[in-house]
């Protein structure tokens, strides 16, 4: 426990906290280039946070409910996840401990070890190993179970309520609630990326043909039919897709930037809010 409720930038540099961790994010970058709003590395969920020290021992504090309280005592964790209620650690040989809301994920981590990284969306995990095996846990309405079994899987994706994966072919499976994406994925192969937003998925193919699912009110519905499109944008309710030529093609709720997209050609990157 601390002695007082906050931590000066010295005293965390002290702890052997890197500063990037802190680093600002938009909400775009934040939701697609980690695979998922909640997987940026922050190492702060809703209302706590936790450092991880050099020697790989690590300090929590805030919501005691939350996971700002009982912290793993043991050192040598390597990186530290978060979803909103809870968090897991990951060590050097693959092995995890959880803390935080039962309900969350912070209890229900797998006992085994060889896993390389952990995802979450709000209130569930998904840890993926070396051969792309998934052990998921946390809120089973939320993709706390349900994960694909096999191995293959390469990368894992989540919204606030349901979590996609790709495999080295480019198909995609999904698990999750249903009126997130967790149902009506693309059946066909040939995916590289997937993106997300609050409640829908859109996955990118090599020819920069897209399609999307989940909340058709939020742009589960709706994707453009052509293709030649390099990167998708998302905010919490919509997409935006650009092309090599700079064009933009948008979908999803018309009130947060689903509709009336810039006509212009020419743009070649965004700029949107910072968190």
């Amino acid at each position: 426990m601390l002695d007082k409720d906050y931590l000066s930038l010295a005293e965390v540099q002290v702890m052997g906290v890197d500063p990037l961790h802190f680093a600002k994010v938009n909400y775009s970058s934040a939701r697609n280039d980690f695979g998922g709003f909640n997987n940026v590395p922050n190492y702060a969920n809703k209302t706590a946070f936790a450092a991880i020290k050099a020697d790989g021992s690590i300090m929590a504090w805030g919501n005691s409910n939350n996971g700002g309280t009982n912290a793993p005592t043991d050192s040598g964790y390597t990186e530290i996840y978060s979803n909103r209620y809870a968090f897991a650690a990951l060590k050097a040989d693959g092995s995890i401990t959880a803390w935080g809301s039962a309900y969350a994920g912070g209890t229900g981590a797998p006992s085994d070890s060889g896993y390389t990284k952990i995802y979450s969306n709000a209130v569930a995990f998904a840890a993926l190993k070396a051969d792309g095996s998934i052990t998921a846990w946390g809120d089973s309405y939320s993709g706390g179970t349900g994960a694909p079994s096999g191995s293959g899987y390469t990368k894992i994706y989540s919204n606030r309520r349901a979590f996609a994966v790709l495999t080295h072919d480019g198909s995609i499976m999904v698990w999750g609630s249903s009126k997130y994406g967790a149902t009506n994925a693309p059946t066909d192969k040939g995916y590289i990326k997937i993106y997300s937003n609050a409640t829908a998925f859109a996955a990118l193919k090599a020819d920069g043909s897209i399609t999307a699912w989940g909340s058709p009110y939020f742009g589960g519905t709706g994707a453009p039919t052509d293709s030649g499109y390099t990167k998708i944008y998302s905010n919490a309710y919509a997409f935006a897709a650009l092309k090599a030529n700079g064009s933009i093609k948008a979908w999803g709720d018309s009130n947060s930037g689903g509709a009336n997209a810039l006509t212009d050609k020419g743009i070649s990157k965004f700029i949107q809010m910072q968190l």
